[in-house]
């Protein structure tokens, strides 16, 4: 039986939410969140529809617990729904069904894979940007002559454009 989120006290709900985002990154936080939720395989399947209508079943039941510390002090497991579960770690449905989806598959949570795929070809060198920084800082700005607030930026010749700076930055850096 699943408690409701009614029946949490509001000050357990502040501290469950609160010790999940204070772990440091988002794989440690969807190996927390793995770690409360069960897979359960279908039982018993009954088809609602004709037997030559394509029918698609279900593969697996979810359990959702939660993690509180009684009066006592002693941490335990609260079952709770699917929606007190968003609710109290403050995640999104699609966040959730990643999670499901990779327990199905390999029984933990999959690590976070965004930036981390390597195939930039053509990204520019730590060098390169340095240099670039350099050659566009070489030039001699001035400040605007049509604001009348006192700012901080620096504008370049009107007879400069990219492709010229472009081409004195090649210039420079490949002919030396």
């Amino acid at each position: 039986m699943s408690v409701l989120l009614e029946q949490i006290p509001e000050n357990v709900q502040k501290k469950i939410i609160n010790d999940f985002n204070m772990l440091e990154s988002y794989d440690e936080q969807n190996a927390y969140l793995a770690g409360l939720i069960s897979v359960i395989t279908v039982q018993r399947r009954r088809p609602r529809k004709a037997e030559n209508e394509v029918v698609h079943f279900k593969q697996s039941s979810y359990k959702f617990r939660v993690r509180c510390v009684n009066e006592i002090g002693e941490a335990q497991d609260i079952q709770v729904c699917y929606k007190a579960f968003l609710s109290l770690h403050g995640i999104t449905a699609r966040r959730l069904q990643t999670i499901q989806n990779c327990l199905k598959a390999s029984s933990s949570a999959s690590k976070d894979g965004r930036g981390k795929h390597k195939n930039r070809p053509i990204k520019l060198s730590e060098e390169t940007i340095a240099a670039a920084v350099e050659h566009i800082s070489a030039f001699k700005g001035r400040s605007s002559h049509h604001s009348l607030n006192k700012t901080t930026k620096i504008y370049l010749p009107e007879e400069l454009n990219i492709t010229k700076m472009f081409r004195m930055f090649q210039r420079k850096n490949i002919l030396t």
